[in-house]
């Protein structure tokens, strides 16, 4: 995979941040990433909805960009990749790969995951179409979103994606229908919206307890929630880490990731619509089990277009949809800033800073908005 990338220093208004908040990819949004071989790799959700574009930047000029703040705090930097490292498009693999002709459409939201057996794995939403060459606008009409996975090669690409549920026990579907009576619910779940898992997923592999956790978006027919599955790992369960709420989150909650550090365990997501309150927020427990509404509290972790609004009729800017690497012993989270629009979004990463309780600074809102 390529390396090239352009390196861009625009003068704004004094930073409020400890840290520069750095541009990584203009018009990328739901950004998913990962680190390996003092590289990283990152991917969102762009104007190539049937393929999916991975850039790569040196983790060196990550850590370098980040800190220039302390030093020349009028300057907001960019590291933005000339082209992509490489180009995904799961109906080309699956043509080159079987001679089958499946339609991938509104190809989103991909994040990428280390497994305990040390493989990459990624996860994207798309609307799926098996033996068909029909338009997207067909595809779409006909089907609602579910989630796929790939595994990601560094030397040869990434695979032919899959089902996430492939070769285990767990119901899912990707018909349009929310509620599907007559399918075996998840463990643990009586609930059979459960078995549409829809958008925005992740995985977490937890390597001091042997667990792998997959988080997901479903839909209760009343909003959004988020549910994470044990995938393995003995005694495998199902857990619901939050739920709708309307006087608070619109009905929105999405963009679920957890990681850990120093012993505790951390989950991100964001709430409410991308032109009101957007923004992430994460809760922190010592296990995976415990991060839910009723065992952790909820923090911010982003500013919000409320915060941002210059008048009542502005939408503002707004930050979400957040991504957790780890580059040496700090951890950085990539996200995307909108303006009111779904469709002009913009990736940039920021270092997270803890207090001694293992609490996250709430980033600030940059100074170039």
């Amino acid at each position: 995979m390529g390396k090239k990338y352009i390196v861009l220093l625009f003068s704004f208004l004094f930073a409020t941040n400890a840290y520069a908040t750095v541009l990584l990819k203009h018009n990328m949004a739901d950004p998913g990433a990962f680190v390996t071989g003092g590289t990283l790799y990152f991917a969102g959700t762009s104007d190539h909805t049937e393929k999916i574009e991975i850039y790569a930047v040196p983790t060196s000029d990550v850590i370098y960009y980040v800190n220039l703040s302390n030093t020349y705090p009028l300057n907001q930097y960019s590291l933005e990749p000339v082209v992509p490292s490489y180009i995904y498009d799961p109906r080309q693999v699956v043509i080159n790969m079987y001679g089958s002709h499946h339609k991938y459409c509104n190809v989103t939201a991909p994040d990428f995951a280390y497994l305990l057996n040390g493989t990459i794995k990624l996860t994207f939403t798309a609307v799926f179409k098996a033996n068909t060459d029909e338009s997207c606008n067909i595809v779409e009409s006909q089907y609602g979103p579910a989630i796929l996975q790939a595994e990601v090669n560094l030397n040869t690409g990434v695979g032919a994606p899959l089902w996430i549920t492939y070769n285990t026990v767990w119901d899912r579907t990707h018909q349009r229908y929310e509620t599907v009576s007559g399918t075996q619910a998840l463990p643990g779940s009586s609930n059979f919206n459960h078995d549409n898992i829809r958008i925005d997923s992740s995985i977490f592999a937890d390597t001091s307890t042997g667990k792998e956790w997959f988080s997901y978006v479903w839909f209760t027919g009343q909003g959004n929630a988020i549910s994470t599955v044990q995938t393995a790992g003995a005694n495998l369960f199902l857990f619901d880490n939050t739920f709708p709420n309307f006087i608070y989150d619109e009905g929105i909650r999405e963009a679920p990731e957890i990681f850990k550090r120093n012993g505790w365990y951390y989950f991100v997501y964001s709430e409410n619509w991308f032109n009101s309150k957007y923004q992430a927020y994460y809760k922190k427990a010592t296990s995976v089990e415990n991060l839910t509404d009723s065992s952790s509290t909820t923090c911010r972790l982003t500013f919000n277009s409320w915060e941002t609004r210059p008048n009542n009729t502005s939408s503002g800017y707004n930050a979400g949809k957040g991504s957790v690497v780890q580059i040496g012993s700090d951890y950085y989270l990539i996200y995307h800033i909108g303006h009111g629009n779904p469709l002009i979004r913009d990736t940039y990463i920021d270092k997270l800073r803890f207090d001694a309780y293992g609490n996250i600074y709430q980033i600030p809102i940059p100074a170039f908005i």
